[in-house]
């Protein structure tokens, strides 16, 4: 019975892994895109101010704002951008748009020659909130690859377990091979940090990487060699 259940929970934990790794690769896209058009709002509302100033009007960039706006609101619209599910983020869009309509609103006197004074105060304002709207963006995206990884470190850990489970189950002394595996995992562990020196390459000793080597072996320590390199 249990070597039929193991590679049933293989199968379904590599079906999950691969799929966690799919939304995660998708929501990091999303989010380095949402990151990306709040700098280009936060870039394009400065150049408007500057022409309107300069006595060149841009109505078309003025829509295009509109639109950019609203989608980093909403996640609808024509630039394919998601909604960031962060509440700083969201505080920050909404106190941008306020500041960007006061900003429209202010262009028609200066476009009719009133002093550019208030729109360019109104703009520095609006640049700041820009500015941090841009860094809550960032920090929600390092915070989303920070779980990435975590969850991926921990289905890549428990899929390396069933196969060890899998592979002492098949074995004809069960109770001497995971012996052996334990002393070969630990003996690679501690043979990657010798040889650190030379190759550059250590990996931490902690609970977590004893754990993984004693239980997983030579797989479980190339596990954590390939992860160390790649996070």
């Amino acid at each position: 019975m249990q070597k039929r259940v193991i590679p049933v929970l293989l199968a379904a934990a590599l079906l999950i892994l691969g799929f966690i790794s799919v939304v995660s690769i998708h929501d990091l896209q999303g989010g380095a895109r949402v990151i990306n058009y709040a700098g280009v709002v936060r870039g394009a509302t400065q150049r408007l101010v500057k022409q309107e100033l300069n006595g060149e009007a841009d109505d078309a960039l003025a829509a295009k704002l509109d639109g950019i706006l609203e989608e980093l609101a909403t996640g609808r619209g024509e630039n394919g951008l998601i909604r960031l599910e962060d509440a700083e983020f969201q505080e920050l869009i909404g106190q941008m748009k306020d500041q960007w309509a006061a900003i429209k609103a202010e262009i028609p006197a200066v476009r009719g020659g009133a002093d550019g004074t208030g729109l360019y105060r109104l703009s520095e304002e609006y640049f700041v909130l820009a500015d941090q709207a841009v860094c809550a963006a960032e920090n929600y995206s390092a915070a989303q690859v920070r779980r990435a990884e975590q969850g991926l470190v921990i289905l890549s850990g428990v899929f390396l377990l069933l196969v060890v489970i899998q592979w002492i189950l098949r074995a004809k002394r069960p109770v001497r091979t995971a012996a052996c595996g334990v002393l070969t995992g630990l003996a690679a562990l501690l043979t990657v940090n010798l040889t650190g020196v030379f190759t550059g390459v250590a990996l931490p000793v902690s609970i977590l990487s004893i754990g993984v080597s004693a239980v997983a072996g030579i797989p479980g320590v190339t596990m954590l060699l390939l992860l160390n390199l790649m996070l």
